[in-house]
């Protein structure tokens, strides 16, 4: 595995661009929330799909623009943050998080109370909880999330 990526905007993914980002994301899923079940996850493909379709997509590629990792943003919302699994703990999440807040100074998101690394992650990047509430959709605990970063 090299550790050698980029980190571009990504306008008009192509359907291999599509496909490489939703394996990414169900992967992810599958792996950071396994308290919720699978078939949840596999019912909301084409929703989701459609979603990132219509978000702002920033992307790490390694060689040959293959994607490993991934942000989606909503407005000022971070929707999503995925890694491929073989890619993890080397930055990447980091970096794309880093990359959304000076293009979204305020920055909100949502993170399971279950998923503990994530939390971890955006509160060392400066995150702060503004809210506890459980998901409607899954029944877990979450936290709402925000980071406020002066106009540079």
């Amino acid at each position: 595995m090299s550790d050698i990526y980029k980190v571009t905007k990504l306008t008009n993914p192509t359907p291999v661009q599509m496909d490489q980002i939703m394996d990414l994301w169900l992967q992810g899923n599958l792996d950071a929330h396994s308290f919720i079940s699978r078939n949840y996850w596999l019912a909301n493909v084409a929703e989701v799909r459609g979603a990132i379709k219509q978000s702002e997509l920033y992307v790490a590629t390694e060689h040959e623009d293959k994607i490993i990792g991934f942000i989606g943003l909503v407005n000022d919302y971070a929707a999503g943050l995925f890694v491929a699994t073989n890619h993890r703990s080397h930055g990447i999440g980091s970096e794309l998080l880093k990359v959304a807040i000076r293009t979204h100074p305020h920055l909100t998101l949502h993170v399971y109370e279950k998923n503990p690394r994530a939390f971890e992650l955006y509160r060392r990047l400066g995150f702060k909880v503004i809210s506890k509430q459980v998901d409607d959709e899954t029944g877990e605990m979450g936290y709402s999330m925000e980071i406020q970063k002066g106009t540079p």
